[in-house]
């Protein structure tokens, strides 16, 4: 499947791909690059919208699921090692369905980021179905009420079985090829550049911060 979004939202588009219970990768390319959105049974579980940085900790400290102190501390946590943002979390005491209610919100709001971009432009978008790997999923959408109850047992335990887990791996980083590179990247660095090149650290300090922590899809 393949097309741009002249006369159609990216809604729209998604509504279709849920229709057909569609599973894989949606490619959408527009001036900013290439963004990426995975689906599971028609719905979205991961997506990758360039430029856009919304740490999972941070969003956990704004809804008080962490205080200042916790944040602060699972930041150091978590600049000192290979777990996941969602892991470190629970470490510090947050509930897990507080942290798997963040990772829903995340999700969303990255869809409606990039719906606002790319809904009714000449963006393209281009369709690969593929089987996706519960690695890869970072949020599996809660159904409706209406849909909840139409559930079979099958399709419960399929649910079930891809549940994201927080601390799950994928191949990271080297950590001091990480840190290294982030702190060239930060935007403390940025002291007379131009707002082209800013935008392209931030841009790139994203997916840097993205890979390592495994929140982006594979691709």
């Amino acid at each position: 499947m393949r097309g741009d979004f002249r006369g159609q939202t990216l809604g729209d588009l998604l509504a279709r791909l849920a229709g057909a219970r569609a599973e894989g990768e949606l490619c959408i390319d527009d001036r900013a690059g290439r963004h990426r959105v995975l689906l599971r049974a028609g719905r979205p579980v991961s997506a990758q919208v360039r430029g856009r940085f919304d740490p999972l900790l941070a969003r956990l400290k704004a809804h008080g699921a962490l205080d200042p102190a916790g944040h602060q501390a699972a930041l150091r946590q978590l600049a000192a090692t290979e777990r996941r943002a969602g892991e470190v979390a629970r470490a510090f005491g947050v509930e897990p369905g507080a942290v798997e209610d963040a990772l829903r919100a995340q999700l969303a709001a990255a869809l409606d980021a990039l719906g606002r971009r790319v809904s009714g432009t000449s963006a393209r978008f281009c369709f690969d179905a593929r089987a996706v790997a519960a690695s890869e999923i970072r949020a599996w959408p809660k159904p409706r009420t209406n849909e909840r109850s139409h559930e079979n047992s099958a399709q419960r335990r399929e649910r079930a079985a891809h549940q994201p887990v927080a601390c799950e791996r994928e191949p990271a980083l080297d950590r001091a090829t990480f840190r290294r590179l982030a702190r060239q990247l930060h935007p403390d660095r940025g002291h007379g550049l131009s707002e082209e090149e800013r935008a392209k650290n931030a841009d790139r300090l994203a997916a840097l911060t993205a890979r390592w922590h495994g929140l982006s899809g594979r691709g």
